[in-house]
């Protein structure tokens, strides 16, 4: 167990690390899962296997053999498990998901829930999506374009809109 008061710069070999950085700390744990790179206070738990991510500002992580690739632009609480994604991000993230069906890019406060739903989403303002396996109920509060792939529906909202969409071949404008 590491406690950095300042500036250190950390190689840890063979173990899971419990991590408390005071203030910039550049880390790499090997022979584990994560590649950690923190850019101010960050606390972490490293298992062997999920990983439980709290980054109070700019912060880019990797997760190695993990179906995630994470960059995060600010504040940003991630829980990444072995399958389903759930994402917050409180400004403007990107990210790509790997080995999972969905490209995700928010341009502002966005929250997710991604359960193995075949679905590339664009959001130009604050959205909240919640994509099942099959129907999608959408609402969103500015102009967005959204293309749902493997749906019958191509969706261009212009400005407050809410739709379910169900199996039908609609396309609103």
């Amino acid at each position: 167990m590491l406690y950095f008061s300042t500036n250190v710069e950390r190689q840890i070999l063979n173990a899971p690390v419990l991590l408390y950085f005071s203030t910039n700390v550049e880390r790499q744990i090997l022979n584990a899962p994560v590649l950690l790179y923190f850019s101010t206070n960050v606390e972490r738990q490293i298992l062997n296997a999920p990983v439980l991510l709290y980054f109070s500002t700019n912060v880019e992580r990797q997760i190695l053999n993990a179906p995630v690739l994470l960059y995060f632009s600010t504040n940003v609480e991630r829980q990444i498990l072995n399958a389903p994604v759930l994402l917050y991000f409180s400004t403007n993230v990107e990210r790509q998901i790997l080995n999972a069906p969905v490209l995700l890019y928010f341009s502002t406060n966005v929250e997710r829930q991604i359960l193995n739903a075949p679905v590339s989403l664009y959001f130009s303002t604050n959205v909240e999506r919640q994509i099942l396996n099959a129907p999608v109920s959408l609402y969103f509060s500015t102009n967005v374009e959204r293309q749902i792939l493997n749906a019958p529906v191509s969706l261009y909202f212009s400005t407050n809109v809410e739709r379910q969409i169900l199996n039908a071949p609609r396309k609103f404008v």
